[in-house]
């Protein structure tokens, strides 16, 4: 018998992917590098939320683990308010464990990780409820350009194609130094036309209207998930897959997604670390961004203490797993070594 196999691809997280991981835009820091990755994103649209989550998939560095450098990523709109709650409660899990503030008519809202579910995330988030030309935002960009450990990078994905184009080619003079991206969907002739001038700063166009013939990612995504889910497979199931395609189409579409999260998110990675890197540095570098994703795909996690009490207990453990609550989402000092060996399992199959 022949089956018909078939891969499901979220197209705008697809089109978040293209920019994201396979492109240099990306910062790049190291073990010893006092910098921290700074995202501005300008827009609440649909697609400036995919792009914050593809970013939050992906931008686990290495000089987190001895000096706490997060990632931060801001929200930039006049009507962010509606967008930022949405947000926050369909991602509730993640929210519940990450920093993130909220800017409103001169007030901070902030909200921080309780004591008892522990504060070990390195995405932290930032929501500005302004227009980009206000006082407030001027302000911010100041702070931007004057901020000596912030690798920036500008994304601009506002409602439509001209929203924008008017706003990328009205951004201060300031931040034309900083790298832009901008998405499009329909066309991308007169942002193409304005790249060539060099008068709006180092842009890089993404989305629909900048694709072309050739599109490695499509098959690379895939391939890297598929690497990762067989060396796991046939490290830890009972009877060893056939087949890397074999382990493949045997397992969940989220478990899909979540190879494939894991496997883009090594791209950077190799960027970033080398041969000299401590494998305690790159497991637990691993473990963040493992515990980014499956709070994203809609795992939760358990208090501190109610973690360890669950690891203790594996019918309770397996329980838990499939009511999508996640005891090993905790800090990775706090796993055994045997759950702190699969991260370094993963990170030898993609080097």
């Amino acid at each position: 018998n022949s089956f018909l196999h078939i891969d499901f691809v979220n197209i705008g997280e697809y089109q978040a992917e293209k920019l994201i991981v396979n492109t240099d835009f990306m910062p790049i820091l190291t073990e010893e590098c006092n910098d921290s990755a700074h995202f501005v994103i300008f827009g609440n649209s649909e697609m400036a939320r995919i792009v914050s989550l593809t970013i939050a998939h992906n931008a686990h560095y290495p000089n987190f683990t001895n000096y706490g450098k997060r990632t931060r990523i801001d929200f930039i709109s006049s009507d962010i308010e509606p967008m930022m709650r949405d947000f926050v409660s369909t991602y509730e899990s993640l929210f519940t464990l990450c920093n993130w503030y909220f800017y409103n008519d001169g007030i901070v809202e902030a909200h921080k990780p309780s004591p008892e579910m522990g504060d070990y995330l390195d995405i932290e988030w930032h929501f500005y409820n302004y227009s980009v030309y206000s006082e407030t935002i001027k302000t911010h960009y100041n702070e931007i350009c004057n901020d000596n450990h912030g690798a920036t990078r500008i994304i601009v994905c506002e409602e439509n194609d001209k929203m924008s184009l008017d706003t990328t080619l009205h951004l201060p003079q300031l931040l034309r130094c900083i790298p832009i991206a901008v998405y499009q969907q329909n066309s991308c002739d007169i942002l193409s036309q304005a790249v060539t001038t060099g008068l709006y700063g180092d842009i890089t166009i993404f989305g629909y209207a900048n694709e072309t013939d050739s599109d490695p990612l499509f098959l690379h995504r895939i391939e890297r998930g598929v690497k990762v889910n067989y060396f796991y497979a046939s490290r830890y199931n009972s009877t060893p897959p056939k087949s890397e395609l074999d382990a493949w189409y045997q397992i969940s579409e989220a478990h899909k997604f979540s190879s494939i999260y894991s496997g883009n998110a090594s791209v950077l990675r190799n960027k970033t670390t080398d041969d000299n890197t401590s494998d305690y540095i790159l497991c637990e570098m691993e473990h963040r961004r493992w515990s980014v994703s499956c709070l994203i795909l809609g795992y939760r996690a358990l208090s501190l203490a109610d973690s360890a009490q669950a690891r203790e207990d594996k019918d309770k453990f397996k329980e838990l797993k499939r009511s999508y609550i996640h005891p090993d989402i905790t800090p990775f000092d706090n796993l055994s070594e045997e759950e702190q060996s699969k991260d370094k399992l993963i990170i030898s199959a993609m080097k």
